[in-house]
């Protein structure tokens, strides 16, 4: 008996079944992650190179490097707005909506008072 084998000589074919088994599984866990791994990095190495080519390439039309998505920053350079609905100082629903920022929401709600006053109402 080996020093590696667990079982009796008799049953090293089942026990080379077992590691056959456990390397599959392995291979089965491990391969989808180790696959996207390369494919990240294989996109990657591409944006960069390409971003690198001569004539080509990004940097020689005078284009931004390749940069990653924020979750404080939209593509435009304007900051997001995380969170739910804000509730006014006067503590009516602010209907303005999700997602503008605070000066937007400003001009909409006074672009609401003009209109609400042009049309003969308070603003109430």
């Amino acid at each position: 008996m080996d020093w590696i084998n667990l079982l009796p000589d008799n049953l090293s074919v089942v026990e080379g079944w077992i590691k056959t088994f456990f390397l599959f599984m392995a291979l089965l866990t491990i391969g989808p992650w180790a696959l996207v791994f390369l494919y990240d990095l294989l996109l990657y190495l591409w944006r960069a190179i390409h971003y690198e080519l001569p004539i080509v390439g990004g940097r020689a039309r005078g284009r931004a490097r390749p940069r990653a998505p924020t979750l404080t920053e939209r593509p435009s350079g304007n900051p997001r707005t995380l969170g739910l609905a804000r509730i006014s100082s006067r503590g009516e629903d602010d209907d303005v909506g999700v997602g503008t920022n605070m000066e937007e929401r400003d001009t909409i709600k006074a672009r609401q008072r003009h209109t609400a006053l042009a049309d003969g109402n308070d603003g109430s």
